[in-house]
């Protein structure tokens, strides 16, 4: 062993004399300093390059011949039973994901009426989405996608159709899946709006606390914190699956100019929906219940938006969502800190709206029926779905799978087409999410600003704690647990594009301690502030930015008596 190799036991192993073996481990090498979009990139280029080949050159009747096809149909096996494995986990993921998420909301105490309001824009802005989704698939994609896409002849997943049952009998299938009457049974079969609700309703009865730790919790951090393990090392192989998925599709599609245009049309169909709710919902929301024009705010917070298309991660984007929010938006860091990461967990309104389209665009490319009854199902799921998202990369595909079993959307080689695309609509919901957060952190500091102008006694006292930044440790402690989490969960390349925006660690970036762990929140009631002579500063001129204007609260006095 070389003196160097002695000194660090860590260091790379020279290239073997074997030429086979070296190109190997040069290959090995090579793929270890890959990120998973280029990889996915890759496999998506040669899986469509070597399927237009055989697709163009080879006549439809021999790609069908026997030996042909069963040669196709080898090669997609392997992304068969990736799918599959994904099947496994997404269940245990989902159900600790959602218990936990609940589970620590609940313990925030001492911002009870913070987490209210915040959640209910995060809902309304949510169910908006899924609404833009849904019609923007009704009026364009549906009407626009070819209905015989698909080449294979026999599906992935036979289900049963809803479609053999009458409107009033679909509905009543609906609410009547609410309330699984055996949960087992439940997951058994893919009813997964019943197993969301279930385990709502789960986390919201358990009595957790740190001092009293709930044995069902501690399982279901276990169980969540295996079903990430799983899913992180089943994403691994997404490259490979997509091509042993996405080369069978092209090579033997029928039709591909067909697929083609309606891929585009996919891509086009999302991106004006996101469009609709940027510019149209979050202005409108943020009009309302301000009063303020929102274009002066949507303007300071390109930097995060642009971070977020570049990252593709909200969890990555939210050191430099942070910083916006506070240094430019003039938002106090209690406000920011707590919107922002809250959000960066439960706002998946891009998600919202990219969920209903893939759904609908697979649907009608199998020939399948999409009724009213089987619409509103997909609104519900895909509202529900995203919210309880994993913060890990490509978890939307994880949920995705689930959902198309929920409302009987046979799972073929066509799937692979919604992953190929996936880079880009990722990067496109990633970057609708965060400019949700951002305004949902502007509006939640508007309304506790007004309070205190016009608020009551114990309305100025609890508005001063959150938009003052006089907060107590408790407070500090518990929003750096929340965003610990995250980043518990976080990819290693989004540490790294952390660490590459930021120029900190990734623990430095987030402003956490190093004693900070991710556990539940368990945020106590903060004491008020003394407030002299029940006198109040402007917000403009407290929390993180001292003596500076806001440009929100343009027009509001120094001092007010309240």
């Amino acid at each position: 062993m070389s003196a160097a190799a002695k000194e660090n036991p860590l260091a790379e192993a020279p290239l073997s004399d074997n030429p086979v073996i070296a190109f190997f481990q040069k290959v090995k090498k090579v793929l270890a300093e890959t990120s998973e979009t280029t990889k996915l990139l890759f496999s998506v280029t040669i899986a469509i390059g070597l399927g237009l080949v055989i697709n163009l050159c080879v006549p439809h009747r021999d790609i069908k011949k026997e030996g042909s096809d069963a040669f196709h149909r080898l090669i997609s096996l392997a992304g068969r039973i990736w799918i599959n494995s994904l099947k496994i986990v997404v269940l245990p993921l989902i159900a600790s994901n959602m218990t936990i998420s609940v589970v620590a909301i609940k313990e925030i105490k001492g911002a009870k009426d913070l987490v209210i309001r915040t959640l209910g824009y995060y809902i309304t802005t949510t169910l908006l989405a899924a609404g833009i989704g849904i019609l923007l698939s009704a009026t364009i994609l549906i009407p626009n996608v070819e209905d015989d896409l698909d080449p294979a002849e026999d599906d992935i997943d036979k289900v049963t159709s809803l479609d053999k049952r009458d409107v009033v009998g679909q509905i009543e299938a609906i609410f009547y899946g609410l309330v699984p009457g055996n949960i087992v049974a439940a997951m058994g079969t893919g009813n997964l709006l019943g197993c969301i609700i279930f385990f709502v309703t789960l986390g919201a009865l358990i009595d957790h606390s740190e001092k009293k730790p709930s044995p069902i919790y501690r399982v279901l951090k276990e169980l969540n914190d295996v079903a990430f393990v799983a899913v992180k090392g089943i994403i691994v192989f997404t490259p490979y699956a997509v091509f042993c998925l996405l080369y069978p599709t092209i090579a033997t599609v029928k039709h591909l100019d067909d697929l083609i245009t309606s891929v585009l049309i996919l891509v086009c169909t999302l991106a004006l929906g996101i469009a609709m709710h940027c510019l149209i919902s979050y202005p409108s929301l943020y009009f309302i219940f301000t009063r303020e024009n929102p274009l002066p705010f949507m303007k300071n917070c390109v930097p995060a938006v642009l971070t977020a298309f570049s990252t593709s991660s909200s969890a990555a984007t939210l050191p430099v969502t942070i910083n916006v929010a506070t240094e430019v938006n003039n938002i106090s860091h209690a406000v920011a800190n707590f919107v922002l990461s809250l959000g960066a967990t439960v706002n998946m309104d891009g998600t919202a709206i990219g969920f209903p389209m893939s759904v609908l665009f697979l649907a009608t490319a199998h020939g399948e029926k999409v009724d009213a009854a089987r619409v509103i199902t997909i609104a519900l799921v895909a509202t529900l779905a995203s919210m309880g998202a994993a913060p890990m990369p490509s978890a939307g595909l994880v949920l995705l799978v689930m959902i198309m079993d929920t409302v009987n959307v046979p799972i073929t080689e066509l799937f692979s087409v919604i992953i190929a695309i996936d880079f880009l609509n990722d990067r496109l919901e990633t970057m609708t999410n965060v400019l949700g957060d951002s305004m949902a952190a502007g509006i939640i500091q508007n309304y506790y600003s007004k309070l205190l102008i016009s608020g009551t006694k114990d309305q100025v006292k609890r508005a001063s704690v959150l938009i003052t930044g006089q907060v107590d440790d408790s407070f500090k402690k518990d929003s750096e647990k929340l965003m610990s989490r995250r980043v518990s969960t976080m990819a290693p390349q989004d540490q790294k594009a952390i660490e590459a925006a930021t120029g900190l660690s990734v623990t430095d970036s987030y402003g956490l301690t190093p004693s900070t762990q991710p556990e539940a929140l368990d945020l106590q009631d903060p004491p008020s502030p003394e407030i002299d002579e029940r006198r109040v500063s402007n917000p403009a001129h407290d929390g993180a930015n001292p003596r500076q204007s806001n440009p929100l609260y343009d027009g509001v006095g120094g001092e007010e008596e309240v």
